[in-house]
């Protein structure tokens, strides 16, 4: 006979709880177990004071609210490698415009990937599009390290409607990662609300670069977590933009407290409280 609680939520929710509690077990770490989430607690008070007051500013005050994000950014561009049919990908990096406490010093240092169409120049250093060249700005699912799977879902729309795509690389992942954490899992609580500050500060200064360089009309886009910070970005944005966004949860509270990740939650460390 099944437990009530199985019988209620169903099958795949006890099929999540138990692959959560696999892949944090510190036992199975020699077999890619990464350990729990928030591993160290909630954080420091200083940086949910910063980034919760930064969120009130952004209910009265449309636009960045770092004044390094006023501007566009100084994308440093690695030369273009074709994708054929005449479409490239230009990898470049720049310094994120939020350089407090809020991010680890191995965050601060953004990771984007440019897939152009055909029509885009590529005789000059960096991407240039022609003036009516239609950008999305797609932003990272939860876990996502490195931008590979979002190429692969843009390049049939690079391709076939000319239209380019912007990948940014999230803070705490990928080449973003810090060096004490494990794999995709926040050692704190607040690092996530830092990861999603940080990403709708570093999207408004991409959009000023994008413009500047003949890139638009703009829209973004993202799955799951990024597309809850996608619809946050549009928003607050100073400009009309166009927005798709992905099986965004409404709150992501419940994915923690009984959704797929509560059994990676180290509950013992959130316990003290703030």
């Amino acid at each position: 006979m099944s437990s009530p609680t199985l019988s209620k939520k169903g099958v795949a929710w006890a099929i999540d709880h138990l692959l959560s509690q696999v892949h944090s077990s510190r036992i199975l770490a020699p077999f890619g177990a990464t350990g729990k989430l928030w591993s160290g607690g909630w954080g420091c008070d200083s940086t949910y004071e910063r980034v919760t007051s930064i969120h009130k500013a952004r209910q009265v005050r449309r636009g960045a609210q770092y004044p390094a994000a006023a501007a566009a950014p100084n994308v440093l561009w690695r030369a273009p490698q074709s994708l054929g049919g005449g479409c490239h990908v230009w990898e470049g990096s720049f310094e994120s415009p939020v350089r407090d406490d809020t991010l680890p010093p191995a965050s601060r240092t953004v990771s984007v990937s440019l897939l152009t169409p055909p029509s885009t120049p590529i005789h000059a250093a960096s991407p240039l599009g022609d003036g009516s060249t239609p950008v999305w700005v797609f932003l990272a699912g939860t876990g996502e390290h490195g931008m590979g799977t979002r190429k692969r879902i843009s390049l049939p729309l690079v391709r076939q409607d000319n239209t380019a795509v912007l990948i940014l690389e999230s803070p705490f992942y990928g080449t973003r990662r810090p060096p004490d954490q494990s794999g995709s899992k926040l050692r704190h609580v607040y690092d996530l609300l830092s990861l999603g500050n940080a990403t709708i500060e570093e999207t408004l200064s991409l959009q000023k670069w994008l413009k500047g360089s003949g890139f638009g009309p703009m829209g973004i886009c993202g799955f799951s977590m990024g597309g809850v910070h996608a619809m946050m970005t549009a928003c607050v944005s100073e400009s009309p933009v166009a927005l798709v966004s992905l099986l965004a949860p409404r709150c992501a509270s419940q994915v923690f407290t009984d959704g797929a990740l509560a059994g990676a939650v180290d509950w013992s460390a959130l316990a003290g409280g703030r």
